[in-house]
């Protein structure tokens, strides 16, 4: 079973009909697709009272949900399904993708039984801002892994999470619902350096057909609060020593 899962905030709620009909033109289309919204603003969220879902052939169900950022995209399907062998894939709701997307991730997924994704990184370092903080900061040079950059799968440490992640719910570490873990990590300002530590196996970047993602028009520009970066740099805590030492030394 393939669950697709999706946060829609209010100045994107206009490309959900054109994500729909992406996702049915798919080779391999979802079982299920779940849409999350909130009513109540929250960072760069004004929050939406209802969501209005276009006819379609998929079963599309709204849910509407506590506004904790993106993490929204994850979090709720991932404790559904929790206890099944379904795969999540995660979307975001301004992009759309080559139809053959699912087919070609749920193939690497089934053969190497991996988290797998479309764009990811490997690079980053934990550094103290003005005020002595420690603060999450990718170097300017890093290197960041996108599916049509590449011709073999090639491993990272963390995958974006919106460009098109697939991962089985079983794999979660039981700690992702862990409310006071959550709260410690600020977990509302950041979701993608979480998600990674709460997935512990391997992680790919699968190849992927030339220009295989469009941008869908955003009519806002998104801006990172402050506590982001902070907000990274506690999360990038449960990745672990080891990786961290790794990721500031190897480009992959």
């Amino acid at each position: 079973m393939i669950v697709v899962s999706m946060a829609v905030i209010a100045s994107r709620a206009g490309n959900v009909a054109r994500i729909l009909t992406n996702l049915e033109r798919q080779t391999y289309p979802p079982d299920k697709v779940l849409l999350y919204y909130s009513s109540s603003p929250w960072h760069h969220d004004e929050g939406i009272s209802h969501l209005e879902i276009p006819k379609t052939r998929l079963d599309v169900e709204t849910v509407k949900v506590p506004n904790r950022g993106s993490c929204r995209k994850y979090l709720f399907s991932a404790e559904r399904y929790r206890y099944t062998d379904a795969s999540i894939l995660l979307l975001d709701d301004d992009l759309i993708f080559d139809h053959r997307l699912i087919e070609i991730l749920h193939d690497h997924q089934n053969e190497y039984r991996r988290v797998v994704g479309t764009r990811g990184w490997s690079q980053f370092e934990i550094v103290k801002d003005e005020n002595g903080e420690k603060i999450f900061r990718r170097p300017k040079a890093t290197a960041t892994i996108i599916g049509d950059e590449i011709f073999k799968p090639t491993e990272v440490i963390v995958t974006s999470s919106g460009w098109a992640t697939m991962f089985y719910a079983k794999d979660i570490d039981e700690r992702m619902f862990n409310k006071e873990l959550q709260e410690s990590v600020q977990l509302r300002y950041s979701d993608e350096v979480f998600l990674a530590a709460m997935l512990p196996m391997s992680k790919f970047i699968i190849p992927m057909p030339h220009s295989f993602r469009r941008r869908l028009p955003v009519q806002k520009v998104l801006k990172n609060a402050p506590e982001t970066p902070r907000a990274k740099a506690l999360q990038a805590e449960l990745l672990g020593a080891k990786v961290i030492a790794r990721a500031e030394t190897c480009l992959i």
